[in-house]
């Protein structure tokens, strides 16, 4: 409600960890996996985050929104954002995630360009809150999502996601 009534933009990022925090890679041992844990992960984002956040700072690019935190099929931390801004600083804000969630670790790394930061914004504000909602709901109880992308039940999915937050100590939502 508060980004119509101010008209502003919103921006659905998904970032990715690079592939040496993955233990298994298409369905196999990943070569380039170097023993970093979970926690190695949390702590690589919220590296990147504080800095990109503090780049958008310095340009009074200010932005507002949720941010989801869930395993890869191999345990492996990834962060969902749904961020509204002022339409000129939605622009702003994705060149900020690059910036940082890309370009300043391994950016040439296979893969990287597809996978590791992965932009959406154009979504009408309602739709990217229904995006959002859902994220929220298969991490939570799995209510209204019938399956996860494996094809297991999303009850059951959910309660693994929660011992994977729990025993990772992850912050699931803020």
């Amino acid at each position: 409600e508060v980004a119509e009534r101010y008209d502003h933009k919103a921006l659905f990022v998904t970032v990715t960890l690079p592939s040496e925090f993955h233990p298994y890679s298409g369905g196999k041992d990943n070569e380039k996996y170097s023993g970093r844990s979970v926690l190695d992960g949390r702590d690589f984002f919220g590296v990147m985050w504080s800095r990109c956040r503090a780049w958008l700072g310095r340009r009074e690019c200010g932005a507002y929104g949720f941010r989801v935190a869930e395993p890869h099929h191999d345990g492996t931390l990834h962060y969902h954002f749904l961020l509204f801004a002022d339409g000129c600083a939605v622009g702003t804000i994705g060149e900020a995630f690059k910036k940082y969630f890309l370009e300043s670790y391994k950016p040439a790394e296979r893969g990287a360009k597809k996978y590791r930061v992965n932009i959406k914004s154009d979504l009408p504000v309602s739709a990217a809150a229904g995006y959002i909602a859902k994220y929220i709901s298969k991490n939570i109880d799995g209510h209204g999502v019938e399956e996860d992308l494996y094809g297991h039940e999303s009850k059951n999915s959910s309660k693994r996601i929660e011992a994977w937050a729990s025993s990772n100590s992850i912050r699931q939502f803020q």
